[in-house]
């Protein structure tokens, strides 16, 4: 019996061949990481929450800036951070006193870099414009490299 593929269970190829295969770096289909285009995730700094592993444009805290948003319509904003409770305990080592990503021990995945659970920053309607701009043409870059299949526009 042939094993299925391990992302897309198909059983005509194996994970090395897929065609629904994804970058690890970028997260996009169509290439592998030793193809892409991007700088490796280690060398990512963000200038939004000026953490490592992402840039700005891939940022944790452009989907957790939502968390009051419940309506279409602008972005609602939180009036300030909420004071930290006493009892704090981190993720990565267990210990109590400080939060996940202040944490300096070693990472539990060498790979996974810390995010802020906080939101610094709330995007206007221009930011998320030019951010939709740029990502556009990201993809156009990777389409036109070869690395991201052509799709086509879906009927309304």
């Amino acid at each position: 019996k042939v094993p299925p593929c391990c992302l897309c269970a198909g059983r005509d190829h194996l994970q090395h061949s897929c065609p629904a295969r994804f970058c690890l770096n970028c997260c996009l289909p169509g290439h592998y990481f030793r193809e892409c285009l991007e700088r490796a995730y280690w060398n990512k700094h963000c200038n939004r929450c000026d953490m490592k592993g992402h840039y700005a444009d891939a940022c944790p805290e452009i989907w957790r800036q939502y968390h009051l948003t419940t309506k279409p319509g602008p972005i609602k904003t939180a009036s300030s951070h909420l004071e930290r409770s006493v009892s704090v305990y981190c993720y990565n080592c267990s210990r109590k006193g400080h939060l996940g990503y202040e944490c300096s021990e070693k990472r539990m995945q060498g790979s996974m870099f810390p995010t802020s659970p906080f939101v610094y920053y709330y995007d206007d309607e221009c930011d998320i414009k030019r951010r939709a701009k740029r990502l556009k043409r990201k993809v156009a870059d990777l389409q036109e490299a070869g690395l991201l299949p052509e799709q086509s526009e879906a009927p309304w």
